[in-house]
Parts: structure tokens; sequence; C-alpha cells
């Protein structure tokens, strides 16, 4: 018996111990990616990421569940990386200069519900995220486009169906009106 508990015990140190070795690889990839870096981060090792500026980490499991890196004149991209951690919930990239896109691994997150990337100079499609999640995505970012909803652009095309059905039907009827006198 305590031989199975030390065995368990064991392994949810391990599990939790590569789990916490993704948010540090992610950390560090997200580090080299900007330019420049945000002061008190490294891009040489991320061995204490959840002490950096404007990143805030569950204390049980040290998984990074807020990053907030507003307004801190950062250039560079927006690492796909970003999307291996797996327990964030508020992104906040606002009021920067980043450029490129917004990678389409944010809008895999569990636990995100805010994502801040306002006044940057990002470009592309804006990904399709869960209706639970928050998007701030303007003012700012002139290149970026918003991803059209199937359900919108069908009712568009819906909405321009029928009138032009209505406007043949109505010539229609105004023809045979003419013609027969009806």
């Amino acid at each position: 018996m305590i031989m199975r508990i030390f065995l368990f015990s064991l392994a949810l140190l391990v599990v939790a111990s590569v789990v916490e070795q993704g948010d540090r690889a992610a950390m560090l990839a997200v580090s080299r990616a900007f330019q420049p870096h945000p002061r008190r981060w490294s891009t040489i090792s991320s061995f204490a990421y959840c002490k950096w500026r404007g990143v805030t980490c569950n204390h049980n499991n040290h998984l990074v569940i807020s990053l907030n890196i507003s307004g801190l004149s950062l250039g560079g991209t927006i690492s796909p990386e970003i999307g291996h951690l797996s327990e964030v919930q508020e992104v906040y990239l606002q009021n920067n200069n980043l450029t490129g896109e917004v990678p389409s691994s944010l809008a895999a997150l569990p636990s995100l519900r805010i994502l801040d990337v306002s006044n940057n100079n990002l470009s592309g499609v804006v990904p399709e995220f869960e209706r639970s999640v928050k998007v701030i995505y303007r003012p700012g970012n002139p290149l970026l486009k918003d991803r059209p909803s199937s359900g919108k652009a069908m009712t568009e095309i819906g909405r321009a169906f029928i009138i032009l059905a209505i406007g043949f039907i109505a010539g229609f009827y105004t023809r045979l009106n003419r013609r027969f006198r009806i």
C-alpha cells in the first residue's frame, strides 16, 4: 500500500513537472519573439518566469494564468507558442508595436477569457474564438480583419436572395398584368 502511494505521488510530480516545463518553453519562446523583450524577462532561461514582470502564475502548479505586458513599447510578434500556456485566462498585449498575425493557437486555449491586442500593428485575420472569450483588437491594428462568421454571411446572402426574388416576382407580375390586363 505504501509503495502504491509512493508511486502515485511520484507520477503526480512527473506530470506536474512536464506541464510546468511546457509553460517554461512557451514563455521562453514568447520572450524571444518580442523586440526588445520586456525588462526582467530572459531569452536564455525561463527558470523564474513566474517572477517576470506582468506574468502571474498559479501558486500551486506554477502555470501561467495571466500575462499583462501592455504599454511596454514592445515590437516583434506574438509567438504561436503562447498557445501552449494551457491555464492562461487573460492576455493583455495592448498598446505596443507588435506586428504579424494573432496566432490561431490562442483560440484553442481552454481557459482563455480575455485577449486584448488593441493599439498594435497586427495584420491578417482575427482567429475564431469561443463566444465566452472577450477579444479586443480595436482601436488600432488597421490591417487586422475580423473573421466573417458563417452565420452572419449566410444571413446577408439570404437577405440579398429574398430582395432579388421579390424584385423578380414583382417585375414578372407587372409584365403579366400589362400583357393580359389582369
